[in-house]
């Protein structure tokens, strides 16, 4: 969801959009990123728990350049560190905090993993302290909660994970996404809720 307001992805994701009616890159993006995270097509289409540490990222076959994101350096990068910080900060919500040396091991798995599957041709934030500024400066000044970004929430509500429809996680998520954006899609009341209520990965 904070992908789609970030302006420059939204308004590459419209244009080609409109462009080419055959061509949905909100499923590309939802691919790529589930690649990076899960592994090979296969597995990001059935993610399953496992016994390995829930910071590990797959190994997924890297994909040709993005149609929508590889032209400018700057934005792939940018869309690498949304996904990233977003991704850390679930993990951190829904199984437990992690320390210093855990997010360093986080980061570096996901500079191997998501980065060789997002192939961001800019350079990407090296520490996690380094990806939590850049990550704040995209939301300071980038993000746009314009109409474009209803309209391609709308396209992307009934995309599935797992078989689990994009508009149900949303509301589980909505601890990580900023509070500009909770209030345009209606979920300040979730923020709200205790951490300690929260289920954790395990129990």
């Amino acid at each position: 969801m904070t992908l789609f307001a970030y302006a420059p992805v939204a308004a590459s994701i419209a244009r080609t959009v409109r462009d080419n009616r055959r061509a949905n890159p909100v499923d590309e993006l939802l691919e790529l990123t589930m690649s990076g995270v899960f592994g090979d097509d296969e597995q990001w289409l059935r993610p399953t728990r496992t016994l390995e540490p829930p910071r590990k990222f797959g190994w997924g076959k890297r994909p040709a350049t993005s149609t929508f994101q590889q032209h400018d350096p700057l934005h792939s990068t940018a869309v690498y560190t949304i996904v990233v910080y977003n991704l850390l900060r679930t993990q951190e919500l829904l199984h437990r905090r992690l320390n210093d040396r855990e997010r360093e091991a986080y980061h570096r798995d996901a500079t191997l993993g998501i980065g060789a599957v997002l192939a961001p041709r800019g350079r990407v934030p090296q520490t996690y302290d380094e990806l939590r500024f850049h990550y704040n400066s995209i939301v300071e000044r980038h993000l746009s909660f314009d109409r474009r970004f209803i309209d391609l929430y709308e396209k992307s509500r009934d995309q599935q994970l797992a078989g689990t429809p994009m508009r149900d996680l949303t509301v589980p998520a909505a601890r990580v996404l900023p509070p500009s954006l909770l209030d345009v899609l209606h979920l300040t009341e979730v923020t709200r809720v205790p951490h300690a209520e929260m289920t954790t990965v395990g129990q």
